[in-house]
């Protein structure tokens, strides 16, 4: 099947691959994350039956009561909220951060603990490889972002339920760009995930047990606009339920970001973004979240340089 976005197949880097179709796949996430800021990854090396053991564990927890549900979060004052939320007339979600005392789990299903700290730590195996990978397409010295981005205290998982589209609300979730490194999401077959480019949405099929990986705003500042954070959303579906994961492998809200010295210095080009901090990008966000327009979406341009004559401007999406 022929899709109108970048499918990524990684197995050089997972069963072994000569050095060739390594550098095959490396272009082809550098032109992905440039032209487009996601890209569908397969081949990843998360075993399908985790995934799938994930996914069923998850819904059969949003099966149960939501009385029982309710009871599944941190207590107030925890450094990390953790557990279940509902949001009204919209979706349902649990998270986890790193795993850690803080975090709290149902005592049904059984195995639940077990299960979801399983897939953390495959998509912490995953989202090693990935920095890595992209490491590679900014042509960085080995080793540069993980160097920078050591802190992996901040990551979140969360599992969602995106309730059925209603009659005057098709939205599940609103137009928004991610503020940490990248994303992962999968999901269950139902579909709604959709990105912006050159204005249009993007609907993204449904390709069993693969990854969706989008650039964030860090990463976007960093590369000094080479990869590109994309504005993304999700749409309910009528008469059906969506369940999916997301991952995000953040940047410590005590990080200062701008575009990297060593690649600065590499290319001797002119630094497109200001420093900024990630916390005080994060509160922006949140002062202007669900903006009337996706052009709106708040992103890292907020902290963009102006261009000098002749130089190119940073792109909104």
């Amino acid at each position: 099947m022929a899709y109108n976005y970048p499918v990524i197949d990684l197995a050089p880097f997972i069963t072994g691959g000569d050095a060739k179709k390594k550098e095959e796949v490396i272009e082809k996430l550098r032109e992905a994350c440039s032209d487009y800021g996601f890209f569908v990854a397969v081949n990843h090396g998360i075993p399908d039956q985790i995934m799938d053991k994930t996914m069923d564990a998850t819904i059969d927890f949003f099966n149960l009561d939501l009385e029982e549900k309710l009871n599944i979060t941190t207590p107030p004052g925890a450094p990390f909220a953790a557990g279940y939320t509902k949001e009204p007339a919209k979706s349902e979600h649990w998270q986890m951060c790193t795993p850690a005392p803080t975090n709290v789990f149902p005592a049904n299903p059984p195995h639940f603990k077990e299960t979801t700290e399983e897939m953390w730590w495959k998509l912490d195996e995953a989202a090693v490889l990935v920095q890595s990978l992209l490491n590679d397409c900014l042509r960085l010295p080995k080793g540069t972002l993980a160097k920078y981005n050591d802190d992996r205290g901040t990551d979140v998982l969360m599992g969602f339920h995106y309730l059925p589209a209603t009659e005057t609300d098709q939205t599940a979730v609103n137009a928004h760009r991610d503020s940490g490194l990248f994303t992962f999401v999968f999901g269950n077959e139902v579909e709604g995930l959709e990105f912006l480019k050159d204005g249009e949405w993007i609907p993204i099929d449904h390709i069993p047990h693969s990854l969706v990986i989008n650039v964030a705003d860090a990463l976007q500042a960093l590369s000094n606009d080479k990869m590109k954070s994309p504005t993304h959303r999700i749409l309910a579906q009528p008469g059906i339920s969506r369940y999916a994961f997301v991952y995000a492998y953040l940047v410590a809200e005590d990080k200062w970001v701008e575009p990297m010295p060593e690649l600065i210095g590499q290319t001797n080009e002119s630094p497109k973004f200001k420093k900024f901090n990630i916390k005080e990008h994060m509160a922006l966000k949140h002062v202007f979240k669900n903006p009337p327009h996706w052009n709106d979406v708040v992103g890292v341009h907020y902290h963009a340089i102006a261009p000098s004559v002749g130089a190119t401007a940073v792109t909104t999406n």
